[in-house]
């Protein structure tokens, strides 16, 4: 599967050797193999040429303001209430028996590391936020309507 996914994302480049997402998904197949030198081959070159990619954004409106969050975002006003939202979730599931999918953060770096790391997308943030701000019986929705505001 890693040789064809090397000549898939190799031709990618050749055809659209600008393109961000095309070196993301080679690094990410290298980081999933745990192939972490040609991991930094790839940041490398991507560094060398120019190409930066756009962090991931997720937004979510509560009473009739849209807030967007960022990967690792820490500048929300209410920011450490979010992050106390967060842990009291990683808490409740772990007591009933969830462990992280860890083996998804594609960075060479230690398992309590990882599962910081999932913290920091920009959905979870969003979706902490919105169960911050609202109780029930309110209904946190997902819309593509606000996928166009990111």
């Amino acid at each position: 599967m890693l040789e064809k996914g090397e000549i898939v994302a190799r031709r990618l480049l050749e055809l659209e050797p600008l393109n961000a997402e095309n070196y993301v998904l080679l690094s990410n197949l290298y980081a999933a193999n745990s192939l972490w030198e040609k991991v930094s081959c790839v940041r490398m070159k991507m560094k060398e040429i120019g190409i930066k990619t756009l962090p991931g954004c997720s937004s979510i409106e509560t009473d009739g303001f849209v807030h967007e969050f960022v990967v690792g975002d820490r500048s929300h006003p209410e920011e450490n209430e979010i992050r106390k939202v967060l842990q009291d979730i990683a808490e409740r599931v772990r007591r009933v028996g969830h462990d992280p999918w860890t083996s998804v953060v594609l960075h060479d770096v230690g398992d309590e590391e990882k599962e910081g790391a999932l913290c920091e997308h920009s959905e979870r943030l969003a979706i902490a936020y919105g169960l911050l701000k609202t109780k029930a019986p309110v209904v946190i929705e997902s819309g593509e309507e606000l996928k166009s505001l990111s």
